[in-house]
């Protein structure tokens, strides 16, 4: 168990490096997964702001060919998106699966599908899946 945590911390950190070497703002959030229902507050694993938004990053890290993320495990992803928009402040959610080899995929979620399979097929490098994501080829390509 120590192994997996430590592989997903390892993913954060990873992606918080991938993100500041395109000059996006970026921090790991040590207390993610931290979801108090009765408050409904959260944080996700990792917080960016690029060209004027906030950006939230649910990172997973497999072994397996595959990844299934669940509505459940997006809760917190969710509750910190509508928090955040709640005040006017422009933001989008992501969820960023590493898988062995360290290739990545990055998706945009809106948080209200009930299941999402995210397959190795579809995983290139980092910097990539984050040009992509995040709209910057135009700026960085």
């Amino acid at each position: 168990m120590q192994y997996v945590r430590r592989r997903g911390f390892e993913a954060e950190r990873e992606l918080v490096r991938g993100l500041r070497r395109l000059g996006v703002l970026a921090w790991r959030i040590p207390a993610s997964g931290m979801y108090e229902s009765r408050r409904k507050m959260s944080l996700p694993d990792v917080i960016a702001f690029c060209k004027g938004e906030f950006l939230g990053f649910q990172v997973k890290s497999t072994a397996k060919d595959s990844f299934v993320v669940y509505r459940k495990f997006l809760e917190p992803l969710d509750a910190w998106l509508s928090d955040v928009l709640s005040h006017g402040v422009p933001a989008r959610a992501f969820i960023a699966v590493k898988f062995t080899g360290n290739f990545w995929v990055v998706r945009k979620t809106d948080c209200s599908e009930e299941k999402t399979v995210i397959r190795v097929g579809e995983a290139t490098r980092l910097r990539s899946q984050l040009l992509v994501a995040l709209g910057l080829q135009a700026r960085l390509g």
